[in-house]
């Protein structure tokens, strides 16, 4: 599957911020969360179907949001993190494993993802 990628400029901020591992903050002990609401979501006003990702969706019936099958593909089906539309979190005890992810999938995004 070719996982290259058009994405808007308008977005490359709010993605760049949403994986900055600096703005983890530790919550009640439990997790870390990087508050950042998912700015394509918001614009495409959660219709999977045009947005930029929407071309990953796995379609016949499936739920699956295409972003999330993009992501699977780069760093497999076992995510140590969660990510929903207002942020991205992970379980401290996963905290060395979720960085690690987060920061190979940013490593490969920057490789994928054309900012038009």
């Amino acid at each position: 599957m070719d996982l290259r990628i058009e994405i808007p400029k308008r977005f490359k901020e709010s993605l760049q911020q949403r994986f900055d591992l600096r703005r983890a903050k530790r919550k009640w002990n439990y997790f870390y969360r990087i508050e950042e609401r998912c700015a394509i979501c918001e614009y495409y006003k959660h219709n999977c179907e045009h947005c930029p990702f929407g071309k990953f969706g796995k379609g016949d019936g499936d739920e699956e949001p295409g972003c999330v099958r993009w992501i699977k593909e780069i760093i497999g089906d076992e995510f140590w993190f969660v990510f929903r539309f207002y942020g991205v979190k992970w379980w401290w005890e996963f905290d060395k494993k979720a960085r690690k992810q987060i920061k190979e999938l940013k490593h490969k995004a920057k490789k994928l993802i054309t900012w038009v």
